[in-house]
């Protein structure tokens, strides 16, 4: 299950992925970053950069190094994703905007040794949402061609690609020619290119359009090629393009023999037709043998983007009532762990107050579920609440 973090650091697992099944131990690859876009952000106006004011520095042109440390940002890392670091992007952001060099100073910062990786990766978002995009956009190609660039950072800076409110048509031709390559990198390439025709789609209807004909043509060549997790990537990135013209090309997948392209197709449809496609979505909860497709079925269905608790209030009310009777039967009925888990993580990201069938059926798992971590974590929500103050 992709985590819709407003930032996802890959190796920190959100509250729900803490708990594995006995025979899937947790892997602890060496960290890294991708800025993950939620696919359905309704209700919430995220302020503009150059409305947030930089504090302090009342020097002419101080240096951004001197900020970092004087905000304690580089000597204190945060750790992405949670509130703090949300907090702290769009002020380095508006660093960036007031005061000229600073933008070029990030650059080297960031090729330095000088910050922390955390604060490259803060860096990195912050040149994403800079204005003007064709100059933001210009540094961070030249960084990417940088042979020194690690590849955490690169795979962060491909990432932040997409969001700018204007891509220059440079940025989109690199995310084409990086997303042909089979690696990670070019997966999350992949992925920003699908965000990036949704960004651009009411703008630039046209090159918007390019790029959806561009991935559905390689989804029907890959999908030629039996290349399977290929597919995959492609309909994720799709699902990212807000395109509901092209629902109809994903339906075929949802019966895909392989479960990742099942799955994929799910989310994707989820993202961009949610309410045309929740009788098969949840059908896909119910009965797809996959436990790994059920947890797909699940982020498909949520009305929130998952680990982004200021939007509960606006969506909670936005699941119905059918789709909360399958999650309720999914949590005390399905044979899987992880999927009575992913249930449970769903509550609690989705309610800031659950409804009463949701706290009652709390009560009776965490008291009857067969898994202690189920029963565990059912518990933990009843004692401590829902994304209460200070979330």
């Amino acid at each position: 299950m992709k985590i819709k973090f407003m930032v996802l650091p890959l190796g920190l697992i959100a509250l729900g992925g803490l708990f594995f099944a006995p025979e899937e131990p947790p892997s602890r690859p060496t960290p890294t970053h991708v800025y993950v876009y939620s696919k359905k952000r309704v209700d919430k106006q995220v302020p503009v950069v150059n409305t947030v004011l930089a504090q302090g520095n009342q020097e002419e042109n101080p240096s951004l190094f001197q900020y970092l440390a004087d905000s304690k940002i580089d000597s204190k890392p945060i750790q992405p994703g949670t509130a703090a670091y949300r907090e702290q992007v769009p002020r380095v952001a508006a660093f960036l905007q007031k005061f000229p060099g600073a933008l070029d100073e990030a650059g080297a910062l960031i090729l330095s040794d000088h910050v922390h990786l955390y604060t490259k990766w803060m860096l990195l978002e912050a040149i994403g949402s800079y204005t003007p995009s064709s100059e933001a956009h210009a540094l961070l190609r030249r960084l990417a061609s940088n042979p020194s660039l690690e590849e955490d950072v690169l795979i962060t800076l491909v990432s932040v690609f997409g969001l700018a409110v204007d891509i220059p048509e440079d940025s989109i031709d690199y995310l084409k020619e990086r997303s042909r390559e089979p690696d990670r990198l070019g997966r999350v390439a992949l992925s920003t290119m699908g965000r990036v025709a949704g960004v651009i789609q009411n703008k630039d209807p046209a090159s918007a359009s390019r790029i959806v004909s561009i991935l559905s043509a390689r989804l029907r060549d890959q999908e030629r090629l039996g290349k399977s997790n290929e597919v995959a990537s492609i309909l994720e990135a799709l699902g990212n393009s807000g395109d509901r013209h092209i629902v109809s090309r994903i339906w075929p997948f949802v019966d895909h023999s392989n479960s990742r392209v099942r799955g994929a197709a799910l989310v994707t449809l989820g993202a961009l037709d949610p309410d045309g496609s929740e009788a098969l979505l949840r059908l896909a909860l119910k009965q797809d043998p996959d436990p790994w497709v059920r947890m797909e079925a699940i982020e498909a269905l949520m009305p929130v983007p998952n680990g982004v608790p200021d939007e509960q209030v606006a969506n909670a009310g936005r699941m119905s009532e059918g789709t909360l009777s399958d999650l309720i039967q999914v949590v005390e009925n399905d044979e899987s762990e992880r999927v009575r888990l992913g249930v449970l993580d769903a509550f609690h990201e989705i309610y800031e107050t659950p409804p009463p069938r949701v706290t009652e059926t709390l009560r009776t798992i965490a008291k009857t579920d067969s898994s202690n971590h189920v029963r565990e974590m059912a518990g933990w929500y009843l004692e401590y609440g829902y994304f209460l103050s200070g979330r």
